[in-house]
């Protein structure tokens, strides 16, 4: 056999990524492993294991990602100015991250994507720690809805999780979860920012976070890869101190603050984006990032909203 980069491998980014963070480098080395032994380490099932291992050569580059990625993956609706800023919709098996200030209207998005996946008959996991998306707002969003089946609230998972611990814990059983309820396809983690926000006193602070968010990260890129999970978290802007000359500073010496996103960089396979009120009524939407282009065209980076019953409508 050749030894070839596994960059040759006709896989998504998200897949050689974990691949590559696992160790392996060529395809020799990958043909070398064995399925039990690849799902051990990427912590997915054996059958998706499977599936990596008998993947061929890369496709022509002629063929763009994003149109592959198009043609192959259901599109979900959130509301129209996110909607535009994603290219048409929520694509499945991607991660969308919502982020803003405090009392930005970001539950109303996540509870249309609720809706359009139930109403294509698909389970909803959702993990609240701060219960912002209480049980009677959901089924009062379903309810209302003429095309979502009547037994909803069988498609519908909540799951108590407040402490940290309890989450990596989870996180690092997903993979089980999901094998054991494979009508779950989406995942929904509100207020995912303040799981963060209580270090344990005797570790370095930021260390602490930025490793934690990495590993959740790589078993949101895992699942979405190995389960075609798609995940939607909403997360708050935190505040950055900067001095005079443009260095990180505190509150004692800094000379402004920013508001800058809670869980640091996005990974390849999500979508962020930050919504910025303008007033009670009105504001904006902007795209910080996204895995990839869509279909070789130029997406919009930013889009005005105006709240209507609620809800974000385009201006």
């Amino acid at each position: 056999m050749t030894s070839k980069p596994i960059s040759t491998l006709a896989l998504p980014r998200s897949t050689l990524f974990a691949l590559s963070q696992a160790g392996y480098e060529t395809t020799v080395e990958l043909a070398s492993s064995t399925p039990e032994n690849l799902a051990r380490e990427l912590g997915i099932s054996v059958q998706s294991s499977q599936q990596i291992l008998s993947v061929g050569p890369r496709l022509p580059a002629t063929q763009s990602a994003a149109s592959l990625l198009d043609s192959a993956d259901d599109v979900f609706r959130c509301c129209p100015p996110i909607d535009d800023l994603l290219g048409g919709g929520l694509r499945r098996g991607h991660v969308l991250e919502l982020l803003g200030p405090p009392g930005t209207p970001k539950t109303a998005p996540v509870l249309e994507i609720i809706r359009d996946f139930i109403e294509n008959r698909e389970h909803v996991l959702i993990i609240d720690p701060q219960n912002t998306i209480a049980p009677g707002v959901i089924d009062e969003k379903l309810r209302s809805s003429s095309s979502v089946p009547t037994d909803y609230s069988r498609h519908v998972h909540l799951m108590g999780i407040s402490q940290v611990a309890e989450l990596m814990s989870f996180l690092h059983t997903l993979p089980s979860y999901l094998q054991e309820n494979p009508k779950v396809t989406l995942l929904v983690l509100p207020s995912f920012s303040s799981f963060f926000q209580l270090p344990p006193a005797t570790v370095n602070v930021i260390s602490w976070r930025n490793t934690l968010l990495e590993c959740s990260k790589r078993i949101f890129t895992v699942a979405c890869v190995s389960r075609n999970l798609t995940i939607v978290l909403t997360s708050q802007l935190s505040t950055k101190m900067v001095r005079a000359d443009g260095s990180a500073g505190s509150f004692d010496d800094g000379a402004r603050a920013i508001m800058t996103p809670s869980l640091g960089k996005s990974d390849s396979r999500a979508y962020r984006v930050m919504i910025t009120p303008r007033s009670r009524t009105t504001g904006v939407v902007r795209l910080l990032s996204s895995p990839v282009t869509h279909g070789g065209q130029e997406v919009a980076r930013e889009e005005r909203f105006k709240l209507v019953d609620g809800n974000m409508q385009s201006m």
